[in-house]
């Protein structure tokens, strides 16, 4: 029994010795609070085992138990600076944050990486995903008109599905090719098309790369500037839902005002009297008897008619609506974000072709979806998984010559005459003319005519593995990255005649029958309708990058910096309006990037970057370019004479 005592005792002796080792494991619990009261959201974790953390309750509350000797934990939250606080024996910690006033400790999106803002020397301008969701608009880059210093953008078109306006980055900077900038969402590279196609709700921050400081990184790529879109990504804590509805109105901003059928006839015969020509012999319909006098009266609105077109063929407005679900959460070992979403916005048109069972009206529908998963199995080790897709249908009636809508050029330019016809005859089939000066009746369009469908299909994958390295040197790391992405495009059309309106059927008031006559004498009824679709070919993207990035600190000076290999390679192929396709040749672009960052006390600062990159398009001989850049800055408020001299200036 004695010797049971001894070894008790002994073992409590070596504990005792060792206070670090005592304290393992021990719960440490605490309120984290500012100076309006406490924060909800901060993230706690312990300095030395990342992967240990929590997260404070509504009420500031953490609860967390330590892991290592070294008690340090470690506060943050976005808009306060970081706090490291070492436990120095008590079990109850009250945390006070600072808010971060100048924003200088805020992160900001380079390419392939980013970087602290107090030491970025490049033009960048960025905007966060809730000022973006605060606009009602369909297409993102619509969102951005007039908040990004540099963004220049010029919508030209209300269509549903297509009204995303065209943009650049400091105007057009280049005239070979694409004047566009190069897109990329979370390391997948978009086209200018695609972008409309992202849903607002998923995004955590649009930057824009402006100058070549900040664009040599991507080569030629980036010689018109680089928009780099990130998602929202999950944080640790209990699984947050977020449901959204947003519903809206379209309606137009301007409408032509006509004169009606009298007034329009009035002035006809005043042109004709001045130019001494007898209106009754040049249109007897109009102006013969007292044709004209009925006209005036309305009586007789099927034989002398006086349409309103705008009235006839449109609505006041129409409505849109935005749906998302959102579900977020995790622990400090795998955190999630998971996101559904719906858009749908209508025509202007009214909907003439329910009837008939299809829809020939402006219509466009989108389903958006995206996982993001972040997993840390260890404090060295982070991987990321992203998957996302996208599938749209824009839905246009059958009226388009070379791509303009028929109906909406006759009614904006006023080729449609108030006094030719009526919409509808008497006998309710559709009104029509022989007349070689009226155009053929857009009703007749809009509800016989058919539709054509476009069904665009996006699909993206990441994933990334980021290793630190710290047991080679302090801030060294490692990264591969493979993205995927794939693009898919069909046309559905239901055809019957066309913008010209053949094969469909109007009439015409015969005064010598006293009935309705075909407007086409051959044509008695509709033809059949005529189905047809293709697909317009599938655009495969693979990125593959490996990097070595360094980030430390020595005194006063701090050291960044990054080599990245990378190499793209896309697919295309191209379709002939049928069902055949020819597959084109893979398109590679291959480079090295490099980037060096270095500042002393956040005041002098240098950054050297640039790529060495091409593609296989060029002659072997010319395949490879240099594209290197050289920015400084010198942050003079950091200077002492600076600061007592001049002390309202903060930054």
């Amino acid at each position: 029994m004695k010797r049971y005592l001894f070894v008790l005792s002994l073992v409590f002796a070596v504990f005792k010795c060792l206070p670090g080792v005592a304290q393992t494991g021990q719960l440490i619990t605490g309120t984290v609070s500012d100076k309006n009261g406490t924060l909800p959201g901060v993230n706690v974790y312990e300095k030395s085992a990342t992967a240990n953390g929590a997260v404070t309750d509504e009420h500031g509350k953490f609860s967390i138990r330590l892991r290592n000797s070294d008690r340090t934990l470690v506060f943050s939250m976005i808009g306060y600076l970081k706090k490291e606080v070492t436990f120095t024996g008590k079990s109850v910690m009250n945390i006070t944050m600072e808010e971060d006033v100048k924003g200088l400790e805020e992160v900001v999106i380079i390419g392939y990486g980013e970087t602290k803002k107090i030491t970025n020397t490049g033009a960048v301008s960025s905007i966060g995903g809730t000022e973006i969701r605060q606009s009602p608009a369909s297409s993102l880059q619509n969102t951005l008109t007039g908040r990004l210093p540099g963004f220049f953008s010029q919508q030209r078109s209300g269509q549903p599905g297509k009204d995303g306006a065209d943009f650049q980055i400091r105007g057009v900077t280049t005239y070979a090719g694409t004047t566009t900038p190069m897109i990329i969402v979370d390391d997948i590279e978009i086209t200018t098309d695609q972008i409309s196609l992202i849903d607002a709700n998923e995004i955590e921050s649009v930057t824009i790369l402006k100058d070549a400081s900040t664009t040599a990184v991507y080569g030629v790529r980036g010689a018109n500037g680089v928009i780099i879109i990130t998602t929202q990504r999950g944080q640790a804590g209990k699984p947050h839902l977020t449901f959204r509805n947003e519903t809206g109105i379209v309606a137009p901003n301007q409408t032509v005002k006509v004169n009606d059928g009298y007034s329009t006839l009035k002035l006809l015969k005043e042109n004709l009297a001045a130019s001494y020509l007898d209106p009754a012999t040049q249109y007897p319909q109009f102006f013969s008897g007292d044709n004209l006098q009925h006209y005036a009266t309305n009586d007789s609105p099927y034989l002398f008619p006086n349409v309103d077109w705008w009235k006839e063929i449109t609505k006041s407005f129409s409505t849109q609506n935005r749906t998302n679900l959102d579900i977020s959460g995790g622990t400090q070992k795998a955190k999630y974000f998971v996101s559904l979403g719906y858009f749908s916005q209508g025509g202007l048109y009214k909907d003439f072709s329910e009837s008939e069972g299809y829809n020939s009206n402006y219509a466009y529908d989108r389903y958006n979806f995206r996982s993001n998963l972040d997993l840390d199995p260890t404090d060295n080790l982070h991987i990321r998984v992203d998957l996302s897709g996208r599938f749209s249908v824009n839905n246009t009636p059958n009226v388009f010559a070379s791509g303009l809508d028929q109906v909406l050029q006759w009614l904006w330019n006023g080729d449609l005459s108030s006094f030719y016809f009526p919409a509808y005859n008497a006998n309710g089939t559709l009104g029509g003319s022989t007349s070689s000066a009226t155009k053929f009746n857009p009703i007749a369009l809009l509800k016989y005519a058919g539709y054509n469908r476009t069904y665009d299909n996006n699909l993206g994958f990441v994933a990334q593995a980021k290793q630190k390295l710290n047991f080679v040197t302090n801030g060294l790391s490692a990264s591969m990255l493979v993205s995927y992405s794939s693009d898919y495009g069909y046309i559905r059309s239901l055809t019957r005649g066309g913008y010209t309106g053949a094969g469909i059927a109007t009439y015409y008031y015969d005064a010598n029958t006293g009935g309705y006559l075909p407007v086409n004498t051959n044509l008695y009824r509709n033809v059949p309708l005529t189905r047809s679709g293709y697909s317009t070919g599938t655009t495969t993207a693979l990125n593959l990058q490996a990097s070595l990035n360094y980030s430390n600190k020595f005194g006063n000076n701090n050291i960044n910096g990054l080599l990245l290999l990378n190499q793209t390679t896309k697919v295309d192929d191209i379709s002939s309006g049928s069902t055949t396709f020819t597959a084109g040749d893979p398109y590679n672009v291959r480079g090295i990037t490099g980037r060096i960052h270095y500042d002393y006390k956040q005041k002098y600062l240098l950054d050297i970057s640039g790529a060495y990159n091409g593609s296989d398009k060029f002659s072997s001989s010319k395949q490879y370019q240099l594209f290197p850049s050289v920015s400084v800055a010198w942050n003079i408020s950091e200077e002492p004479f600076f600061k007592k001299n001049i002390n309202f200036i903060d930054l």
